[in-house]
């Protein structure tokens, strides 16, 4: 039976990833992990650390924040597969990687964060359903609103810190990209980038918003087991 471990994106609720985990049963066993569960002092120990958590012989899943550390996991530990979900290879830009949030703009947020946290946050959440009907956003809870300012920071250093480029050349397993045509936080162009200059990595677009996989978990667990399928994973 396949193993997968699920890491939550920067804020989520511990409840945001409980969609994609039930469409992801069928397929095996299911694990999600939030920030909570892997902060430490540094991005090395908490990838140590999470290395450490994660059993080998697993497949990874990360949703945004999520995704761009199991890339990092990816490198390092004796798993399967990493399946990325609205993740770009650095959050913010850089002269290298210009198809990011420029550092102007990632900046102020950060900004607002710490000055107003409750307010960026619902900020965020509304970023996160851009694009997405009414009735999608009432029914399901994002962003948890109450989460510790601690492992919020941590996430923007984090998020600022990370850069994926190498990353993608240094893993051997299967790699899965999933992008949302509609996602206000991950420019679209990255799915195309990463088809030209990583050729030998398979990446496809979904329709959605940033929160896609609470949107269409079912259908994103059909492109994961069809991933699987095709690469005998």
């Amino acid at each position: 039976m396949r193993s997968f471990y699920l890491l939550n994106g920067w804020a989520m609720s511990a409840a945001a990833m409980a969609p994609l985990a039930e469409a992801l049963t069928p397929l095996g066993q299911v694990t999600v992990l939030s920030l909570s569960d892997y902060m430490q002092p540094s991005v090395e120990q908490s990838l140590a650390h999470l290395t450490r958590l994660i059993p080998p012989q697993t497949h990874l899943v990360g949703w945004s924040l999520g995704g761009m550390l199991a890339t990092q996991l990816a490198t390092r530990g004796n798993y399967l597969s990493v399946t990325r979900l609205g993740a770009n290879l650095r959050f913010v830009a850089s002269p290298t990687w210009p198809w990011a949030m420029s550092q102007n703009e990632f900046n102020a947020f950060y900004e607002r964060q710490m000055a107003f946290p409750t307010r960026n946050l619902k900020q965020f959440e509304r970023l996160c359903w851009q694009g997405a009907s009414h009735s999608e956003k009432a029914t399901h809870t994002l962003v948890d609103l109450n989460a510790d300012a601690q492992h919020l920071r941590w996430g923007l250093d984090t998020l600022a810190q990370l850069d994926n480029t190498q990353a993608l050349n240094q893993t051997t397993i299967p790699q899965f990209h999933v992008f949302a045509t509609h996602d206000a936080l991950v420019p679209v162009a990255v799915h195309s980038h990463i088809q030209n200059y990583w050729p030998h990595i398979h990446s496809v677009q979904v329709a959605g918003c940033h929160a896609f996989p609470v949107q269409s978990p079912h259908a994103v667990a059909r492109v994961i087991y069809s991933f699987l399928h095709d690469h005998h994973a």
